[in-house]
């Protein structure tokens, strides 16, 4: 049985998993920031220390050691931190490098694999692939990580 996207949805398209979210949790914000696309200002401490975390994770896992990993994330033009905000990812490194050490054990020990680092994905409202900023698709998304084991046909995502 397949299933119509309403006018709506066309009209709107492409969605991502938190554009929906948004639009269902509260119309005027999904307005505000989909519609009208009104600026939003500075993300707050937290959200700024997770996305230099994030940034710092996917430049590690893309082949580049820690050190230099921080060093492309702190200097990105998009991304100004305050003192506390630096100190708090300063904290957090040690976590970082274990994950990444596991991370690396993990996927050795399963036989190897492929890692997929923001990949992205889109498709079109029949469902089949279609190129991610096309604007005539229905969904799109990143894949952060996805770990595509190569003698299983397994694909894990973060």
């Amino acid at each position: 049985m397949s299933v119509e996207p309403t006018p709506f949805v066309k009209k709107h398209a492409p969605w991502s998993a938190s554009k929906a979210d948004t639009a269902k949790q509260c119309p005027l914000k999904y307005k505000y920031s989909y519609v009208q696309k009104v600026a939003k200002g500075r993300s707050g401490e937290e959200a700024q220390v997770g996305i230099c975390i994030h940034r710092i994770l996917e430049l590690s896992l893309s082949g580049k050691p820690l050190d230099e990993a921080q060093k492309i994330a702190y200097s990105d033009p998009k991304v100004t931190l305050l003192t506390v905000e630096r100190e708090k990812i300063e904290a957090a490194l040690p976590s970082v490098a274990t994950f990444l050490r596991r991370t690396n054990a993990f996927i050795e020990k399963r036989g190897g694999a492929d890692l997929l680092i923001e990949k992205k994905i889109a498709t079109t409202f029949a469902g089949d692939p279609i190129a991610f900023f096309n604007n005539a698709g229905l969904l799109r998304g990143v894949i952060d990580v996805g770990i595509l084991f190569k003698d299983k046909p397994h694909l894990m995502i973060i």
